[in-house]
């Protein structure tokens, strides 16, 4: 896929040698337009298949319509020692997650199923989707990003009706 950027950015500045900025400008909005299309398209050829041990995957927060993203730059409000969870609009390496059986039960290419035990693991800031402990006022939770496998960066995959990546809701 860079090589076919490099490639029209190339033809691109032969064809506006005249206005450099201009070109500049023009060729990174088509190249964001075609990543955008290819990214369509990639969601289209998943889109209703099985999920697999193994495999990685972006969590889209259904209410809001954005990705779910560790955020690096900010620490998690209850567990200071854990990274912030965000909501972003476009997706990034922060929000792209592994999905790994809790225990040994499953290996890596098998189907996952309702009520099996996961741990979503993002390699970009080498952190696990993790659960706090309740606040000590209000016995609120968060989702953070932990640096540590614990307990409570296990998840259960539960479904209305079949597992796929439209209906994959994590409890």
């Amino acid at each position: 896929m860079r090589y076919h950027f490099l490639v029209a950015f190339e033809h691109h500045m032969v064809l506006h040698l005249i206005c450099p900025l201009l070109c500049f400008t023009r060729f990174f909005q088509e190249a964001r337009e075609l990543e955008e299309a290819s990214n369509d398209d990639e969601v289209e050829r998943y889109l209703g298949k099985e999920v697999c041990f193994g495999a990685t995957i972006q969590l889209l927060h259904v209410k809001s319509d954005r990705f779910v993203t560790i955020d690096r730059k900010s620490g998690a409000s209850l567990e200071k020692q854990f990274l912030h969870i965000s909501l972003e609009e476009t997706g990034s390496k922060s929000c792209w997650f592994t999905i790994s059986p809790r225990f040994k039960i499953r290996g890596e290419g098998q189907k996952v199923f309702v009520r099996d035990q996961l741990i979503l693991h993002n390699a970009h800031d080498n952190a696990y989707l993790h659960v706090s402990g309740p606040a000590p006022v209000d016995g609120h939770r968060e989702v953070n990003g932990a640096s540590v496998l614990s307990p409570a960066a296990s998840w259960r995959c539960a479904s209305a009706l079949s597992l796929s990546l439209v209906s994959c809701l994590l409890s």
